[in-house]
């Protein structure tokens, strides 16, 4: 019963979709990054009549939601995924850096090797989440594994943490980081960078909307 009103209401948007193909719905959910944001926001200028529905979360809750469909659209980090129906394009690369408190000790050093922090308490999103696989993926590669004692969902709890000393982070440069409150690390060895890609559901319905907006970012 449950799959039959689902198709019902597929049918009905699809109907809707081709009456008026410049309005429609369009629901995506993103991890958190500037370049994510700054997309969305000149596609919603460009096509202000679609009614969005934005959703910040974890890659492995817009997988879900894909799967779901919740979302029509996702930004995730690339990690490995085992839904083979999700398809991924990469669209992005952004360098992380350990952020510190300006008074954490660490604060004098412009960059450094992530072996180095070894014995540092580390603060950071919870398992499931993007950035936390890429974390423990580099400091496996570093040769030890984090001392992690916060683990949260919002990047303004981490921050907190950070802010007060209680531990560091490795995130993306964003425009929420104060520069006067934190300081912004360059990990030389490994390498620390986020590939950020695009996601929508195989064989599922892509709205001229969805369709629209996945032709916006890949060009």
């Amino acid at each position: 019963m449950e799959n039959a009103l689902k198709e019902i209401e597929i049918g009905k948007q699809e109907i809707q979709d081709f009456t008026d193909p410049e309005y429609g719905h369009l629901s995506i959910a993103f991890v958190q990054s500037d370049f994510v944001v700054g997309r969305i926001h000149s596609f919603q200028t460009e096509y202000p009549h679609i009614d969005y529905r934005l959703t910040q979360t974890g890659s492995n809750g817009i997988i879900r939601m894909l799967q779901s469909g919740d979302a029509d659209i996702g930004f995730v980090s690339l990690i490995p995924i085992e839904d083979k129906l999700i398809n991924v394009e990469p669209v992005y690369k952004e360098e992380l850096f350990i952020v510190v408190s300006r008074n954490h000790p660490l604060a004098k050093h412009n960059q450094l090797d992530l072996k180095s922090l070894k014995d540092e308490q580390f603060v950071t999103y919870k398992a499931g989440y993007g950035l936390r696989t890429l974390m423990d993926t580099f400091c496996e590669q570093a040769g030890f594994s984090p001392r992690v004692i916060f683990e949260g969902e919002e990047l303004s709890s981490i921050l907190a943490c950070v802010s007060t000393g209680f531990g560091i982070t490795l995130t993306p440069d964003l425009h929420s980081l104060d520069k006067t409150t934190f300081k912004l690390i360059k990990v030389i060895q490994p390498y620390c960078m986020r590939s950020i890609g695009i996601a929508w559901k195989e064989n599922s319905y892509l709205s001229p909307a969805a369709k629209k907006f996945i032709s916006f970012i890949q060009s």
